[in-house]
């Protein structure tokens, strides 16, 4: 924990810790990308490596495979959040750093999310709701996570499991997913829940900067 205290007499304090996706993104909370963040970036190839490092991760986690140095959780990187300053029914964080990522898992859950919903009537909704979405929130605090304006609408389509009508890069991550993860057989047939496959991802949790004056 490091804290310090600039000009203007605001006390900035910073909680390094770390966690599990699972752990980040589970439970009644709200994630918002400021308005100075820009929109979602990533392409094809970006996805190619993040699929690389999922399915690498889970056939080692399968059962019967090889023990190893590498066989635990795996690093994402770290996520930046600071309370928003503005009241809020439920807690509520900017997403100063790890938009791009945070976007990309959500979206990789949704597609999870239909491939284990052919085998599991149950899935759709369990996922949805305990990573998804706020399902007791209000209007927009409905939404788990709020990209820039620009992406909400292909974004939320994607999280209510429609196909989103535009050539977005957020409609071509889902778009990815849906096309790579259903496919994978052998990956979707051992999913407990739809989601374990990410959730053995620990991204260190940089947040929880807690300004006071």
């Amino acid at each position: 924990m490091a804290s310090g205290t600039p000009s203007g007499g605001t006390t900035v304090t910073m909680q390094v810790r770390e966690t599990s996706l699972q752990e980040l993104i589970s439970g009644m909370k709200q994630f918002r990308v400021p308005m100075f963040q820009r929109t979602y970036t990533w392409k094809e190839r970006d996805h190619t490596l993040l699929w690389r490092d999922i399915l690498g991760q889970y056939e080692m986690l399968l059962p019967g495979a090889a023990s190893g140095p590498d066989t635990g959780p795996h690093f994402i990187g770290s996520f930046v959040l600071a309370p928003t300053p503005a009241p809020a029914t439920l807690p509520a964080f900017l997403v100063v750093d790890g938009q791009q990522r945070l976007t990309t898992l959500t979206l990789a859950l949704c597609a999870l999310r239909e491939a284990a919903a052919q085998s599991d009537p149950m899935a759709r909704e369990r996922i949805t709701n305990q990573y998804l979405i706020n399902p007791y929130g209000h209007g927009d605090e409905r939404w788990k996570f709020v990209p820039t304006e620009q992406d909400k609408h292909a974004y939320f389509a994607c999280i209510d499991g429609k196909d989103p009508d535009n050539d977005s890069l957020i409609a071509a991550a889902y778009r990815t997913s849906r096309c790579g993860c259903p496919n994978r057989a052998r990956t979707t047939s051992h999913l407990k829940s739809g989601s374990e496959l990410l959730f053995c991802w620990r991204p260190r949790q940089d947040s929880n900067l807690r300004r006071t004056v």
